[in-house]
């Protein structure tokens, strides 16, 4: 069962929702099998290889994070102009963004003029609607601001009564959603039971090709409720997710999904103050597959959780005091790559990797590289390892682990529900100044995972890191 997060999608499904949070001197030099480099290894013996030149430099990481560039640029060509009041856009053609989706044609741009829409919008058609902006920034994210609607196109939700409670729902394919403040009313405040859907924006799991773009998406259940059939290319980018911790299911979360989700991106955004995650994808319906989620930044904020994930890539985001670990994988995936992640001060684990969470189905994860991470300062460990990774070519190498309060890679010995760590490969990674070990081993005497030419200067069993000192 699930123990970190709430399923949106399991109301949906008739399904109940869990609650888902002394070195030996011998100069010598050795030859990397696998890199080829020719390395000074002078705290390791002859025929050690040294990783430190191999794992993850400071300069492999300085363009993790957002970038301060808009996703899109604004539109020359505009079919439709909306304004609520006509006072900063006089010629437009109407006042409400629904009633311009209801008079556009298939293919047809609207642009939104500041002002304070209050209503809800289902977009049933390809469109591309931009707003007027001056936001989405990642200098204007980390604090919550009161939007301005003589500056900001503000859609403000639900109208009273109005279920499903969603900002902009939208429901075919292609569709742009470019620029807009989304929020709920003030003084809305949902109540049990909750609808499971309840989003500032809501993507059908039906339609694909969607184009998230340069959003502030603030105080609402979750900020982004991601679905899509894959058929075509999904793209969310550039919008800063804040504070979306309202009363709901699946509450707390930036972006969610668990409806399905393939071939999407989910890249440059900024997540701050999202109580139970940054990101979650998991699933009741179709594996997720196909996804890379990139160069997002994280600050005060929470996980990058993933379950049952196939074909896809967690690569040069940027964790700052996350709440809880980093990036959390909760099993039953398949080829997922995790790489030249920057991580720090969180207050669980950098990277968590697990292989029971959630369920069903439960499972192994098969084909998981955990590569080239930097994870430091964090209130356990660099990273966790947990499960049977028996066959399954799970790697864990050319990491960086530094100054975190119990060990730099730790896998972990029996649990209380009856799980270990076993047939993890650790090889060639880095980790000092960590406060009980640096490397970390619990599994059984010798380990039931394999290490190879990892540096590390404390261990909790011999054999570990190369000439480590066993310490309690």
């Amino acid at each position: 069962m699930r123990s970190y997060f709430i399923a949106a999608g399991a109301a949906v499904l008739g399904l109940a929702p869990t609650d888902v949070r002394a070195q030996l001197l011998a100069p010598a030099e050795g030859t990397d099998s696998v890199v080829g480099a020719v390395l000074q290894t002078g705290l390791f013996g002859l025929g050690d290889i040294d990783p430190s030149s191999l794992v993850v430099t400071d300069d492999e990481l300085l363009s993790a994070g957002q970038s301060p560039m808009p996703a899109m640029s604004s539109l020359d060509s505009v079919d439709i102009v909306v304004d609520d009041d006509r006072v900063q856009c006089p010629d437009a053609q109407f006042t409400s963004i629904q009633g311009a989706v209801a008079a556009a044609l298939p293919g047809s741009t609207i642009r939104v003029c500041p002002g304070d829409y209050r209503e809800n919008v289902i977009v049933p058609k390809l469109l591309t609607l931009q707003a007027v902006r001056h936001q989405g920034e990642a200098t204007q994210c980390q604090t919550p601001e009161v939007p301005d609607p003589t500056q900001q196109a503000i859609l403000s939700y639900p109208t009273p009564g109005h279920v499903p409670d969603i900002g902009f729902d939208l429901e075919a394919d292609g569709i742009v959603l470019d620029g807009f403040f989304i929020r709920p009313l003030t003084g809305q405040v949902p109540t049990p039971p909750f609808n499971p859907e309840t989003a500032g924006i809501f993507t059908s799991r039906d339609h694909s090709g969607y184009q998230i773009l340069d959003n502030v998406m603030q105080d609402n259940t979750k900020g982004l409720y991601l679905n899509s059939s894959g058929a075509q290319a999904t793209l969310v980018k550039h919008n800063c997710f804040r504070n979306n911790n309202r009363p709901g299911a699946a509450s707390g979360n930036g972006v969610y999904s668990d409806q399905g989700l393939a071939n999407a991106s989910i890249d440059d955004n900024f997540f701050t103050l999202d109580q139970n995650a940054a990101i979650v994808v998991d699933t009741f319906l179709t594996p997720p597959a196909n996804l890379t989620i990139t160069h997002n930044n994280s600050v005060d904020d929470s996980s990058i959780a993933l379950f049952h994930v196939k074909d896809s890539v967690v690569s040069y985001n940027h964790s700052q005091g996350s709440n809880g670990s980093a990036i959390f994988v909760g099993g039953d995936t398949s080829n997922l790559e995790i790489s030249h992640n920057l991580l720090e001060n969180g207050s669980a684990n950098g990277i968590s990797i697990h292989d029971d969470v959630s369920g069903p189905p439960i499972g192994p994860n098969v084909n998981l590289l955990v590569t080239k991470n930097n994870t430091r300062g964090f209130g356990s460990n660099g990273i966790r390892l947990q499960g049977d990774a028996a066959g399954n070519n799970d790697n864990v190498n050319f990491n960086r682990s530094r100054g975190n309060a119990v060990d730099g890679i730790r896998a972990v010995g029996l649990m209380p529900d009856g799980e270990t760590s076993a047939g993890f490969r650790i090889e060639k990674n880095e980790m000092s100044s960590n406060g009980e070990h640096d490397c970390h081993d619990g599994s059984a005497t010798p380990p039931a995972n394999t290490w190879l030419n990892d540096k590390g200067f404390t261990e909790n069993q011999p054999g570990l890191c190369k000439h480590a000192a066993v310490t309690p």
